[in-house]
Parts: structure tokens; sequence; C-alpha cells
């Protein structure tokens, strides 16, 4: 088990090549063409390689790389932070084997401190990839407030067969306290080529329960496998994952709907610090205790990018859809939408916090929309809604893979008809076991 400290800090290295806050591409480029002329001048330099081979990485030329560090082992063979390089451009196509022999005599030659720990995370890396079959994944349990536990309409006055009504006892908002769970599981099956694909199968289920308010009780599990598959022989290159996808819901203690679903997610990186993503499926939701008028063929699709804007910053932003099917036809609907999401990891400088700290920010407003009217709740007019929802959550991980998260969550829908007006705010504090 390797912490969750390694982990984020080997992605970031892995992503950059170095732990030093990236220039832009441009910067690298002239950086390249200075050391390419200096090469020139001086050919036999086996610092200026390194140097050069280092810029290389950081745009993406690995063989370049990897070609000229070879070079400069010719005059200098046991240098250690020539081995070091030229073990993580190896990793970087996916040739394991050799990365590691590169890695440990660079370990085996003497480095400073910092590129030591450097060398040792990839080859933790390595050896966990050796594994053919690994788990990961992470579990959570904690307490929970609502101010809408019972999913109540904003307002007791509503439509009904296009005439205001009133609603009556506790039909609206009720808030209450609870407590909830989560955990998510990831298998990977490698195939062990050079280029990471495997059989990739995750497993999410999540249950929350109010101590008073029943209607908010709340099941899902969600079962997704499909073989992770590369477009070229790059081990960093474009992927594509069809996928087959199986789930329950259940509200209220009673069972609401099944999905099965078939589709395919494709990743393609556009540069070191960006990746282009898309998904796309189709599937069907069975519901169940007396809604089979909501029986339904759904189709998906969503598409956006994941940026570094910073070592230890992220950012992602999609647009999505769907378009949903009734079998009765009275419920067909269709959505648009737009999510975005930013988080920060840093290190708390406690002895005993035992990896980063991570803050993340959510957004997410979805527009949808009814092609016939509901007639109970007016026979005239078709639903519209629009939806907002807002989060924050903070992780704080402490020692051995656990730690605390706080999370804060508003959704807001507004709709043409008060029956649909919702709000609750939400904030839970949890335990986190990460593995």
């Amino acid at each position: 088990m390797r912490s969750a400290f390694a982990t984020a800090v080997l992605a970031a290295s892995i992503a950059t090549g170095s732990f030093a806050d990236e220039p832009s591409r441009d910067d690298l480029r002239r950086e390249q063409a200075e050391l390419h002329e200096a090469l020139l001048q001086a050919p036999t330099d086996p610092e200026l390689m390194v140097a050069f081979a280092r810029v290389a990485v950081r745009l993406g030329d690995y063989d370049g790389a990897i070609a000229t560090l070879e070079r400069a082992l010719i005059y200098e063979p046991d240098e250690p932070v020539t081995h070091l390089e030229l073990g993580v451009a190896y990793f970087r196509i996916g040739s394991l084997g050799v990365a590691e022999q590169h890695l440990e005599r660079a370990r085996a030659g003497g480095l400073a401190p910092d590129l030591d720990a450097r060398a040792a995370l990839y080859l933790g890396e390595i050896a966990a990839r050796a594994e053919r079959s690994r788990f990961s994944g992470t579990a959570s349990a904690g307490i929970v407030g609502a101010t809408n536990a019972n999913r109540g309409p904003r307002s007791e006055f509503i439509s009904f067969f296009g005439v205001p009504a009133r609603l009556v006892g506790l039909a609206t908002a009720e808030g209450d306290v609870g407590a909830q769970a989560s955990l998510s599981l990831r298998h990977e099956y490698d195939f062990q080529g050079s280029n990471t694909d495997a059989l990739v199968t995750e497993l999410d289920a999540y249950s929350l329960r109010f101590a008073d308010e029943s209607e908010g009780a709340v099941d899902s599990l969600y079962l997704t496998t499909g073989p992770r598959l590369s477009l070229d022989d790059s081990a960093f290159g474009p992927k594509i994952r069809p996928f087959a996808r199986v789930g329950h819901a259940r509200v209220a203690n009673d069972p609401l709907f099944t999905d099965l679903a078939l589709g395919a997610t494709l990743s393609v990186p556009v540069d070191d610090m960006t990746t282009a993503f898309g998904e796309a499926s189709f599937g069907r939701r069975e519901f169940h205790s007396g809604f089979d008028d909501l029986d339904s063929v759904i189709a998906r699709f969503e598409a956006g990018a994941s940026v570094r804007v910073a070592p230890r910053m992220t950012m992602s932003g999609a647009i999505f859809g769907a378009a949903e099917f009734t079998d009765g036809g009275d419920f067909d609907n269709q959505e648009v939408g737009l999510r975005a999401a930013i988080s920060y990891s840093y290190d708390p400088n406690l002895e005993w916090a035992d990896g980063l700290w991570t803050l993340t920010g959510r957004f997410r407003t979805v527009h949808r929309f009814y092609d016939d009217p509901i007639a109970a709740v007016d026979p005239n007019d078709s639903r519209n809604d629009f939806e907002n929802r807002f989060g924050l959550s903070h992780l704080f991980r402490i020692q051995d893979g656990f730690g605390v998260r706080v999370d804060g969550d508003y959704f807001v829908r507004d709709s043409n008809f008060r029956n649909f007006d919702f709000n609750n705010l939400t904030g839970a504090i949890s335990v986190v076991y990460e593995f």
C-alpha cells in the first residue's frame, strides 16, 4: 500500500518529469533550442545531454530523450542522475523493466535526497504495475444533516390538474440528521503490455439514512466493467474504454429502478497539461413499485477536458446531455448541462499528517424539459426545470490511509410548476480510508 502523499506526488512527477513548476511549452521549446545549440558546440558534454533530455521528456519526445541519455552514458556510465532520467523516460513509454534497472542503478550510485525520493516513487509504481491484478478504493462513513431530508417541495401550494392546491401535513421540506456510507472499489487486470492496457472494473455503493425522515433514505449500487485500450503504442497516449454498466437504486426503503447501459469513454492527451475526454452510453431503465410507465431508454453523452493549471491544482469541465424515452411516452424528456470542478492539494506541514490535504469545489447546472404535459399537474403546459448544485469538500489525510472529509452541498431546482421547486442544503463529516 502506497500513501496518498506518494500517489499525489508521483502523479505530479509523472506528468511533469520534475517537481518544479512547469514552464510553458513555448519556453520549453526555446530552452530545447538553446541546449541543442550548446550541444553542437560541446557534443560530448554529459550534463548538457541530461539537461536536453529533461526538456525532451517534458515535451513528450521520449525517444529523443532516451537516445540522448544513452549517449551520455557512453561518457559517464555510472552517473546516477543520468540513470534516473533514463529510468523516467523508459517509464513514460511503458518499458517498465528497463526503467526499473536504470532507477535501481541511480539509487545505488547515490542520489540527493529529493532525487532519491523521486526514484523510489517511480520504483513503487513499477512494483504496483508488476502485479497483474490490482485493487484500490475508498471507503467512508459519517454523519450528515440536511434541510430537506424528505425531498419535499419548496412550497405547500402546488398545481393539481391545472388548478391551485395546497399540501397538508408534512409534505413540504423537513430537516433531519442521519448517517451515510460509501464504498468505491477499483480492480485492474493488467494485460502486461507496454501501453498499460487493462480490464478495469469499478464498484460504487452509497447509502443514506435519516433519523426520522424515512422518505429520504437512499441506496445505490453500480458496477462498471470494460477494457482500457490504447489507440497507439504509447503508455500515455489516447485511450478508449468500452464498458457495460449495471446499477440498482432504492428510495424510501423501496426498490426504485434498475439500470443497464453500454457505452465507451475516450481520453486524449492534448499536451503536458491538458487531457480531453468524452463518454457516450445507451441504456435501459426499469422502474419498480408500480412505476412501469416510467420504464425508459436513455441516451447520454459528455465531453470535456481536465487541465493541470499548477503542480497541485487541477481544473476540469464538461458539457453533457441526455434524452429519455419512456415506454408510455408521457414522461419523455431531455436535458443539457455543464459541470466544473477545481481541486487543490497542499502539504499542511504537520508531523502527524501523512499525506497532502485536498480542497475540491464543484458546480453543476442542468436544464431539463419534458415533451408533453403531465395531466395530473397541468394538462396544458409541459414541465421545464433548471437545476444548480454547488459543492465543497476538504479531505484531511492523517495516517496510514485514514483521513477526515468535510462536505457541503447546496441543491436548488426551479421549475415552471411549484410542485417540483426544491431546495436542500447538506453538510457531512466522514471518516475516510483510502487503499
